[in-house]
């Protein structure tokens, strides 16, 4: 079992394992070590090594010491064909806690002091010439300086005091000279422990994180926002019965590595946290317990590769070299060795190529690490294919380097769709447990390539599709884990009526239509198709409308919401399909259409086409066919058309659209009968002359009652007449 536990012992992953398999989130890895890290050179010191760092240019490393006799608590080594070269050593008459390179400059600051109420200082000083340490300023404190962290801009540098108050410090750097811009009381009435590990400038950004030791008053893992001139708080993490001793962030800063130190089992673990500037929260993703209490962790610039640093472990190794899986949130261990006392500082050179390394069996010792790249790709010998079919997976395994990759497992998870008949390798052995097969390639070297295969068989019950994937792993270290996995699709086809064309593309799945075989009046080319006079994807043996465009529905209901089809639509259920339908949503098996204008007698309100609504004709004349639009049959002057359009009875001569009465009264108004659907307009004229010119007064809507229309005017006198039409 692999067990992931935050730190209050809450269990947050449990995944099983076969032998010697580590399995997290879906992927398997094989459990090795010492295969992703060699051992370069080491160097002997005066005392324990409590602090190592980089110089920008990767060529020099600093060593913080113990207090020792000879004074050699800050040496400088340089680093060329992996070797160690002491360049100068420097005092500062008490432990030397942390040191720090300059991100941009040769510029170093170490941190000073042995214990708490005994003094510390911050020293800064200058490797320009990198021939010799030159002092710059010694600031005194009544407190140790026990950790450093410079911005990535080298601008500013924060330092933190052992349980003082305040415990954070902000500096200024210009010009080789330091000013204080502020400083920060974390807990007031508190003075917090702060570990030499435990601070680091987040990159390129504003934001410091700080780990601090356990108190009731306090958050042990806080974030600040640097503003230019205060330490603002941002996000912050409590940790249960723990020091955070050790914390850094991600090179992209989306992620913070810490480590918890505590002398209760079980609360000595290392995390990886999520942190989100725009809501200022930090989010444990993964945790892991360790043997041992970290007390140093960095994050590896070349990828997501984390060392980490621990007290002296009775039980096993003090370094350890893990690997974090973005995509599922696991940590994979790559690598762990064994110091035989406490790694108590480590740091990446800027490549992530090289790992400083210093504990307290006064050693500094550099690893290089060891770097692959396995890719896999996976194809299938066939894209289609039917039941009881047998097909072949062919698999791909590249080591594009730089480096050998040690151990390297290929497995591959069949799909429940098929069955396992044999498979076969170039390189190594290959075994079929349970459902899955593994490959054994062993170490593959830089550009190494191995092909395997797998012979299977689709079973009786596959899926529409067939999903196939498979993993490549091993103990080195992975520099792109996106091309470690691959995946292969097989569609599995079905022909139930047996003429040849699987169902998928057959356009009459349920009836025998094989394909006709076409030829040009020259025979010049030939084409095998099933017919489908329209083109409208429905072969002509089961299109309901061979002569119109009526491709099947995606979903269709019956007209009680029953069933589902995947079928041509008849909504009236009349047997016509509603693309050939005249009158698609009332039955009309025959199809009558009088007008001949393509709407079906049954659905055309006007079956003569004649602009008189069949209910109307049938109000006044008895049928839908005999009034004539433009005949008077009443003789009043007014056409049956026009009788239509006024609402008046085409058969009653004293029942026409007129003028019913006028009012003069502050304003002129005329009264008409109206009817709904209609527009009245009034028009006016001062005088009738010839021609007489008709100007527009006020328009309405018909009401289906008296409807009176107004016109405002200071004459005496006014021509008026009414218009009216449909609305729009």
């Amino acid at each position: 079992m692999l067990w992931s536990m935050d730190l209050s012992g809450k269990v947050l992953k449990r995944t099983r394992c076969r032998k010697v398999i580590l399995c997290a989130a879906g992927l398997c890895f094989p459990l090795y070590t010492h295969a992703s890290m060699t051992n370069v050179v080491s160097s002997n010191m005066a005392e324990a090594v409590y602090s190592v760092d980089w110089n920008y240019r990767d060529d020099h490393i600093a060593a913080g010491l113990k207090d020792n006799a000879p004074g050699f608590e800050i040496c400088i080594y340089r680093f060329t064909n992996s070797t160690l070269l002491l360049r100068d050593t420097h005092p500062v008459t008490a432990h030397c806690n942390t040191v720090r390179w300059s991100p941009v400059s040769n510029i170093l600051a170490a941190g000073s002091g042995s214990m708490h109420l005994s003094p510390g200082n911050l020293h800064l000083l200058s490797f320009t010439n990198q021939v010799s340490l030159l002092g710059i300023t010694n600031m005194a404190f009544s407190e140790p300086v026990r950790a450093v962290a410079w911005r990535s801009s080298g601008t500013n540098l924060v330092i933190g005091m052992q349980e003082a108050s305040p415990e954070l410090w902000m500096y200024r750097f210009r010009t080789n000279r330091l000013a204080l811009v502020t400083n920060r009381d974390v807990t007031v009435g508190n003075q917090l422990r702060i570990y030499p590990n435990a601070l680091d400038w987040r990159h390129n950004d504003t934001r410091i994180a700080a780990g601090f030791g356990n108190n009731i008053a306090s958050k042990e893992v806080q974030i600040f926002d640097f503003n230019g001139t205060a330490l603002l708080d941002d996000a912050q993490q409590e940790i249960t019965i723990s020091d955070m001793s050790c914390v850094d962030w991600s090179p992209d800063g989306a992620l913070l590595a810490a480590g918890a130190s505590s002398l209760t089992p079980g609360y000595k673990a290392f995390s990886v946290y999520s942190y989100n500037s725009t809501a200022k929260q930090l989010e444990l993703q993964v945790s892991t317990l360790l043997n041992a209490s970290p007390l140093t962790v960095d994050w590896s610039p070349a990828g997501d590769f984390l060392a980490v640093g621990t007290e002296l472990n009775s039980t096993g190794p003090e370094l350890y070299l893990y690997e974090y899986n973005r995509l599922s949130g696991a940590l994979r261990l790559l690598n762990s060795n064994e110091h035989i006392s406490a790694v108590n500082s480590v740091r990446w050179s800027s490549d992530g190529k090289y790992l400083a390394v210093g504990d307290s069996q006064n050693k500094l010792t550099v690893y290089r690490m060891l770097f692959a790249d396995l890719a896999v790709k996976k194809t299938a010998s066939t894209n289609v294919v039917m039941d009881g079919q047998q097909f072949e997976y062919h698999l791909y395994v590249t080591n594009r380097g730089p480096d050998t990759a040690s151990s390297v497992i290929l497995a591959d998870i069949l799909s429940d769709e098929v069955g396992y008949v044999s498979s076969t390798v170039t390189v190594g052995t290959a075994s079929y447990t349970n459902g899955t097969v593994t490959f054994d390639l062993g170490n593959l070297t830089n550009l190494a390539v191995v092909t395997a295969s797998i012979s299977v068989t689709v079973t009786p019950a596959a899926a529409f599709s067939i999903i196939n994937t498979c993993e490549v792993s091993s103990s080195t270290a992975d520099l792109v884990l996106s091309n470690n996995g691959a995946m292969a699709t097989v569609t599995v086809v079905v022909d139930a009526d047996g003429d040849g064309v699987p169902d998928g593309s057959d356009n009459c799945p349920d009836d025998y239509n094989p394909p006709t075989d076409w030829a040009d009046l020259s025979n010049d080319w030939h084409v095998a198709e099933q017919e489908d006079y329209d083109l409208d994807g429905v072969g002509d043996v089961c299109d309901g409308c061979v002569w119109s465009n009526n491709p099947r529905a995606a979903v269709w209901y019956d007209m009680l919401g029953g069933t589902n089809y995947n079928s041509q639509v008849d909504f009236d259920l009349d047997g016509k399909q509603d693309a050939c339908d005249n009158c698609p949503d009332d039955p009309n098996p025959g199809q009558d259409d009088y007008d001949i204008d393509l709407m079906g007698d049954v659905c055309d309100p006007d079956d003569d086409n004649d602009g008189l609504p069949d209910d109307w004709e049938f109000l006044y004349f008895g049928d839908n066919l005999s009034a004539v639009t433009n005949v008077d049959s009443d003789t009043d002057g007014f056409t049956n058309w026009e009788e239509y359009l006024a609402g008046t009875h085409p058969q009653d001569s004293n029942l026409y659209f007129r003028v019913e009465s006028m009012s003069n009264l502050q304003s002129h108004a005329v009264y008409v009968e109206s009817e709904t659907g209609r527009i009245y307009r009034l028009l006016y004229a001062d005088e009738l002359a010839n021609p007489v010119i008709w100007a527009t007064g006020q328009v309405r809507a018909g009401t289906g009652s008296l409807l009176s229309l107004t016109n405002s005017t200071t004459r005496t006198s006014r021509f008026y007449r009414v218009s009216v039409s449909f609305s729009p």
